[in-house]
């Protein structure tokens, strides 16, 4: 999976690209989510909805590493974005 995220108006924005199909479209469930949001609310406000509405519990094992993983770099890009505004 291929991540690239940029700052525009002090904001996060992400590219997602996956040649597999349930990789995208899980992706596109943390873009709904994020995208356009302040670094802030990136790093504080976990994707508790994906639990809530039992995504987990229908994901195999590598699938579901595969999504926290995502949001994991998610985090580290919205980090590097508020690191590189405060200097």
């Amino acid at each position: 999976m291929y991540l690239r995220s940029y700052l525009k108006e002090a904001k996060m924005y992400f590219e997602v690209y996956s040649e597999a199909l349930i990789s995208s479209g899980l992706a596109a469930l943390l873009l709904s989510v994020y995208q356009g949001e302040f670094p802030e609310v990136v790093l504080k406000c976990p994707p508790l909805f994906l639990e809530e509405i039992g995504l987990y519990a229908a994901l195999s094992p590598s699938r579901s590493s595969g999504l926290s993983s995502l949001f994991l770099r998610m985090k580290q890009e919205a980090l590097k974005a508020l690191t590189k505004n405060a200097n």
